[in-house]
């Protein structure tokens, strides 16, 4: 798996490398979201870690060699989250609201440095979803194909009719 690149801000010291970022996302209740920490180096992860502070004791996801471990995972997330750097978090709900962090370490293989370690925090506002009020008359419901081909239809006997009637009286009489 590969990290691509995505983040803001950067110090280098002996090889390393330490990238942040603050991101804000909204979503409404229900739909998915996509929380992102990305390395600008790409290299083999050899770790991924999501937490969301209040919830010290568990993750909203923990990957490291190359396998996700479910076991780390709080239970309100569990079925819902799929990932590696960035994750994606299914039919939020307001109680996901909240501060979300990640650390991403890779391993540059191609060249031997040690790791680059990505950091982040991104700040989910989950809303209820509320119908905004309409300034306008609501619109009549039916099918505009329907009643186009009805009128089309009307319009089409009364032409046949006046023409049956024209032929009709053109002919002489017996």
């Amino acid at each position: 798996m590969l990290c691509t690149p995505w983040l803001s801000a950067s110090e280098e010291w002996g090889g390393n490398s330490l990238w942040w970022s603050d991101t804000y996302v909204t979503a409404i209740c229900g739909q998915e979201v996509v929380l992102r920490c990305q390395s600008t180096t790409a290299g083999l992860i050899t770790l991924a870690e999501w937490k969301k502070p209040t919830l010290s004791d568990y993750y909203l996801y923990f990957f490291r060699n190359q396998q996700s471990y479910d076991s780390y995972q709080g239970a309100t997330f569990r079925g819902r989250v799929n990932g590696n750097c960035a994750v994606i978090l299914r039919n939020v709900s307001v109680a996901d609201t909240g501060l979300y962090t990640c650390e991403v370490s890779t391993r540059n293989t191609t060249i031997g440095h040690g790791h680059v370690v990505a950091k982040g925090h991104v700040n989910l506002t989950v809303t209820e979803y509320t119908k905004a009020p309409s300034s306008h008359s609501p619109q009549p419901r039916g099918r505009p194909g329907v009643i186009a081909a009805l009128i089309l239809l009307q319009t089409f006997i009364i032409v046949l009719s006046y023409i049956v009637h024209r032929v009709r009286s053109a002919l002489p009489e017996p």
